[in-house]
């Protein structure tokens, strides 16, 4: 794709081509933090900053072993330790879809830790909270990246177990905006979504095509892949429209330009039956830190 010129539009959430030259043609909706610029990562420290918020002063994390997952576990204990938060535990070599967390359960007791990050995938993250309840650690703060998902609310039992844990949101349709609403109005006219929290390959799949007729309209009337990859590099402030709480911009490419000096996340918990917005809605914004 990139030695034709074929514009690519996506989600840099997978691994560091999205930033890399010379993949011009590559354009991700969310700022590319797992491309690596001269060998240094770039981090934000919004989710450094909730964690503080809500107590948590000894941080453990459980990582799949696959690199991203890795390197945004690695960048979290970076932007927390100014805080005050220090790293009581770290085990990045979790199988891919593992379902017992009794052992890294009873680690993160033998620490000490208050709180714990899972960058996990839902199976991981409900079987590491059903774990830590089970040995009475009720008082952990726990806190996953992919807990926010419509299987949950239709699983009470296990939305039990979840009960109080955090989680953050690509988009919050908890407490949708306009452009929230009229993605889910858009889902339910033209494809056979059922309804509810969309998933975060949905959200990534809709921006992506969002931002592909984005191109397409800035490429002219005659639109060519030159003119696709040339004019939409010169936008700065792309949000979907308002569906991203913070934007991107896809100038300096390949350099730290590419990530912006600030950006945001929307977090919310688990109560009841329901995801309740933490900071009532509003999201969390944190500063750019280059990281390890």
């Amino acid at each position: 794709l990139q030695q034709q010129g074929v514009p690519v539009t996506g989600a840099a959430i997978d691994g560091p081509e999205w930033g890399q030259q010379p993949n011009v043609n590559m354009f991700s909706v969310t700022p590319p933090v797992v491309t690596p610029i001269d060998g240094v990562y770039y981090s934000y420290t919004d989710l450094a900053k909730f964690l503080r918020q809500i107590g948590v002063h000894k941080l453990g994390g459980v990582v799949f072993s696959i690199q991203s997952a890795i390197q945004s576990m690695s960048s979290l204990f970076q932007t927390t330790a100014p805080l005050g938060i220090t790293k009581c535990y770290e085990n990045t070599n979790v199988p891919f879809g593992a379902a017992d967390m009794t052992t890294e359960s009873l680690a993160i007791k033998q620490a000490g830790c208050d709180g714990v990050a899972g960058v996990t995938l839902l199976s991981t993250d409900i079987a590491l909270a059903n774990a830590l309840r089970n040995l009475g650690l009720t008082k952990v703060k726990q806190f996953y990246y992919t807990a926010y998902d419509q299987n949950l609310v239709n699983t009470p039992s296990v939305m039990q177990e979840m009960q109080g844990a955090y989680t953050d949101a690509t988009v919050n349709f908890s407490s949708p905006n306009a452009a929230a609403s009229l993605m889910l109005s858009r889902l339910k006219k033209y494809t056979n979504f059922s309804g509810g929290i969309p998933s975060m390959n949905v959200v990534y799949g809709y921006a992506a095509a969002d931002l592909m007729i984005k191109g397409l309209e800035l490429a002219g009337a005659n639109p060519s892949r030159k003119a696709f990859i040339t004019n939409l590099r010169k936008v700065d402030n792309y949000t979907a429209d308002g569906l991203f709480p913070s934007p991107t911009t896809f100038q300096h490419f390949g350099t730290v330009g590419m990530f912006p000096k600030t950006a945001c996340v929307s977090v919310l918990q688990i109560k009841g039956t329901k995801y309740v917005p933490y900071n009532g809605g509003k999201p969390i914004c944190g500063n750019r830190v280059a990281t390890s």
